[in-house]
C-alpha cells in the first residue's frame, strides 16, 4: 500500500512539473517574425510603420537580430539588437546599449543618462489567453529642475517591451522622432491589439498628488517634442513651454 502511494505521488509530480515549468517560461522578445505596428510622429507628420524581427546579422562579435522597418514603401534597417537571457541590448554607435532587463524585481534600481529608475511593482497580466509579466518603473526626470512634475512612470511588458518602440524603453529616448505602440503580433498571432494595449499599459494611479507649484510660463504656448502646438498637455507626457521641458500632470 505504501509503495502504491509513493508511486501515485511520483506520478503526480511528473504530471505537475511541466505545468509549473510552463508558467515560468520567459517570453522571448526578439522572436523571428515578431512585428510591432507603430504610430510615428516626425515634425508635423504622423504615419504608421511596422518593425519586424527579420534575420540575423553579426555585430560587435555577436550574433544579433535585425529589426526592419516598413513604412509602406522601402524597407530600412530600424535597429540591430541582441537578447541575452532576460536582457535586451541594441548595438548602436559601435557598442551594446542596454534597452530592457525583464529579470528585474521590485525594489531594483537602474539608471538612464541623468535619470534614476526604480522598479516599484511587478505583476502578471492575462490577455487573449496569454500571461505577460509586467514591470512598473518609477522614473525621476533629470531634464530640468523646473519641471512641474519631477517624476513619472513607465511600463515594461515581457515579450512586448514599452508602449513606444521596441528599442525605445522610455518616452524621452528619441526626442524629435516619436513612436507610439499600436499592436504586436508574432507570425500572425495577435499578442496585443488596441484593447490589449489599454490593459497592458493602463494609466498609472499612484494615489500621490505632488504639491501644486506656480507655472511661470502659464500664459505661453506649449509644444510637444516634435514641435506641434498642444492645447492641453496630457498626464505624464513631456512638452516644451518657454524653452523648457515639462511633464504633464
Amino acid at each position: 500500500m505504501e509503495k502504491l502511494r509513493l508511486f501515485q505521488l511520483a506520478l503526480l509530480a511528473m504530471v505537475c512539473l511541466p505545468l509549473s515549468a510552463q508558467e515560468q517560461v520567459y517570453s522571448n522578445f526578439l522572436h523571428e517574425g515578431k512585428t510591432w505596428r507603430l504610430q510615428q510622429v516626425v515634425a508635423y507628420a504622423t504615419s504608421e510603420v511596422t518593425v519586424t524581427v527579420a534575420g540575423d546579422t553579426l555585430a560587435g562579435g555577436k550574433s544579433c537580430k535585425k529589426l526592419v522597418c516598413d513604412d509602406g514603401g522601402e524597407k530600412t534597417l530600424f535597429a540591430v539588437m541582441v537578447e541575452e537571457g532576460e536582457k535586451v541590448y541594441e548595438y548602436d554607435g559601435g557598442k551594446f546599449v542596454p534597452v530592457y532587463d525583464f529579470g528585474l524585481k521590485e525594489g531594483d534600481t537602474l539608471r538612464s543618462t541623468d535619470d534614476t529608475i526604480v522598479v516599484t511593482a511587478t505583476d502578471t497580466v492575462e490577455y487573449n489567453g496569454k500571461k505577460f509579466r509586467r514591470l512598473l518603473l518609477h522614473k525621476t526626470n533629470g531634464y530640468t529642475t523646473d519641471c512641474l512634475a519631477d517624476d513619472f512612470y513607465e511600463y515594461w511588458v515581457e515579450g512586448i517591451g514599452s508602449e513606444y518602440a521596441p528599442n525605445q524603453p522610455y518616452s524621452f529616448a528619441t526626442p524629435g522622432n516619436r513612436y507610439r505602440l499600436l499592436t504586436v503580433d508574432d507570425n500572425g498571432e495577435t499578442l496585443m491589439d488596441a484593447e490589449g494595449r489599454q490593459k497592458l499599459f493602463p494609466p498609472v494611479l499612484t494615489g500621490i498628488k505632488p504639491a501644486a507649484q506656480p507655472d511661470r510660463h502659464a500664459g505661453e504656448e506649449a509644444f510637444d517634442l516634435s514641435g506641434r502646438k498642444i492645447h492641453q498637455p496630457q498626464p505624464h507626457q513631456p512638452y516644451i513651454r518657454g524653452g523648457k521641458k515639462y511633464v504633464g500632470r
